[in-house]
């Protein structure tokens, strides 16, 4: 499909579940790809975002299973909610400098991913961003990220590296939840509170820094990090929550 020059928005559902679509190509006078416009099409192998587009709707491209690769221009601003999960063919994703927002779900169950790097000029990774991006190995997050929010990277069962940087002030609840290869995490010096869940069940979990500034470990914050062998609390810490540190059956100290 070789959509006109001249288009400035790709509407709701215009090319939603036309499975024989195998690639698309985009003018740069669009400006915004909207719900679902592209939802479902699952021989969909090669698409073309141009220079110009600041809004990836919600769903646009959910469900295309054939995509392998995409390259988010520096023009956009917003990557919808789940604007590409269930892509499980999607190897790689560029994410250009200009995205200020990951939206919710947006790469949830991508599960051909395998590395992704987050560039200064996001804010916020949403909730359930990449949930269940079980190939997802490796995730750089640049300085600028303020925000990880709730399962963002929830059962990410590859991930076995993740540096937060300090400019993060919260991670929500679960977030890395069930990330069984994650060896070692530094929680940044901003953060005042490890949410509920948020590394329940990283039983590959060795060292884990809890910093002085954090005041509070949630409910079953660290249960079953079996691997973890030691916890330094700071004296910041007026609260820990209920089986935050339950059947983490390595811990002596």
């Amino acid at each position: 499909v070789r959509i006109p020059h001249g288009v400035t928005a790709i509407g709701p559902e215009v090319f939603a579940w036309r499975h024989n679509i195998t690639v698309v190509v985009m003018p740069d006078t669009v400006r915004v790809i909207e719900v679902m416009a592209f939802d479902r099409c699952t021989g969909l192998e090669q698409v073309v975002i141009p220079k110009g587009v600041t809004e990836i709707g919600v769903m646009a491209f959910e469900g295309c299973t054939g995509l392998t690769a995409v390259a988010i221009p520096n023009t956009v601003r917003l990557i919808g909610m789940w604007a590409f999960e269930r892509c499980t063919g999607l190897k790689k994703v560029a994410i250009s400098k200009g995205v200020t927002e990951i939206g919710d779900g947006a790469f949830m169950n991508c599960t051909g991913l395998t590395a992704v790097a987050i560039p200064n000029t996001v804010r916020r990774i949403g909730n359930r961003a990449f949930q269940n991006c079980t190939g997802l190995k490796k995730v750089a997050i640049s300085k600028g990220v303020t925000e990880i929010g709730d399962g963002a990277f929830r059962n990410c069962t590859g991930l076995t590296a993740v540096s937060i940087p300090n400019t993060v002030t919260e991670i929500g609840a679960g977030a890395f939840e069930r990330c069984i290869s994650l060896k070692k995490v530094a929680i940044p010096n901003g953060v005042t509170e490890i949410g509920n869940w948020t590394f329940w069940g990283c039983s590959g979990l060795a060292s884990v820094t809890i910093p002085k500034g954090v005041m509070k470990i949630g409910d079953r914050a660290f249960r079953d990090c079996t691997g973890l062998t030691s916890v330094t609390i700071p004296g910041s810490v007026t609260t820990i929550g209920p089986h935050a540190f339950e059947r983490c059956t390595g811990l002596t100290s």
